[in-house]
């Protein structure tokens, strides 16, 4: 939680933090799984982002420039890899996933919930998307709840 400043209070040291967490990391994984599956002529890479990475807020500055950068990197790469029988796709969530720990701190906490009442989505829901997207290749990006 310590990461999530809003855009005024962002500062490098905590952008830099984020983004090796939410983009690198995700990148490094890529570069390492992807030369098998190209060689197998198959597989399917898929990555999940928060609402930020489309729909810019204030408050979550740091984890939208993050998460923005890698829906781009995923949409990039999908581009490059087209053709081989591999994908790339992302699924952009803007609702709470019900049992997950955002779940229980979000409604834990008065000051956290200020009123605002977020659509709820059921993981196997979600998983049965997932499933989809790397069975079918499509689509490049799925949103949810925003």
């Amino acid at each position: 939680m310590a990461r999530l400043k809003p855009v005024r209070d962002l500062d490098v040291e905590t952008l830099r933090a984020v983004f090796e967490t939410v983009v690198l990391a995700p990148v490094s994984l890529t570069r390492l799984m992807l030369p098998g599956m190209l060689e197998r002529g198959s597989g399917a890479l898929l990555y999940g982002f928060g609402s930020s990475a489309k729909n810019p807020e204030p408050v979550l500055a740091g984890g939208g420039a993050a998460q923005g950068s890698l829906r781009n990197d995923v949409l990039a790469l999908r581009a490059a890899v087209a053709g081989t029988g591999v994908t790339a796709a992302g699924i952009t969530i803007g609702a709470l996933i019900r049992g997950s720990d955002a779940e229980k701190l979000f409604d834990a906490s008065e000051e956290a919930r200020r009123g605002f009442d977020p659509e709820r989505v059921d993981p196997a829901d979600l998983a049965e998307i997932l499933w989809g997207m790397a069975t079918t290749g499509e689509p490049a990006e799925q949103v949810v709840g925003v």
